[in-house]
């Protein structure tokens, strides 16, 4: 939801606790954290942005390998 975004925002902008999981914020699956992420998610949330990738819309790893790692995150129900 918009809470992501604002996450993202407050990582890359006012320091923000690094999330435990950084994959998880890598919105549009480049293997990097930027403002890139915010802003696929914001543009799809709206409705005129792309499909975010798998393992969205469900619960799962994320296939692409690249640099961001998961270190800790709440597992898939």
């Amino acid at each position: 939801d918009i809470a992501d975004a604002v996450t993202a925002l407050d990582i890359l902008f006012m320091g923000g606790d690094s999330p435990a999981c950084a994959d998880s914020c890598d919105t549009n699956d480049d293997g990097q954290l930027n403002i890139a992420d915010p802003i696929a998610l914001l543009t799809w949330l709206f409705g005129s942005g792309t499909p975010l990738p798998p393992p969205h819309p469900g619960c799962g790893q994320d296939p692409t390998v690249d640099s961001l790692d998961c270190l800790d995150g709440t597992p898939c129900p």
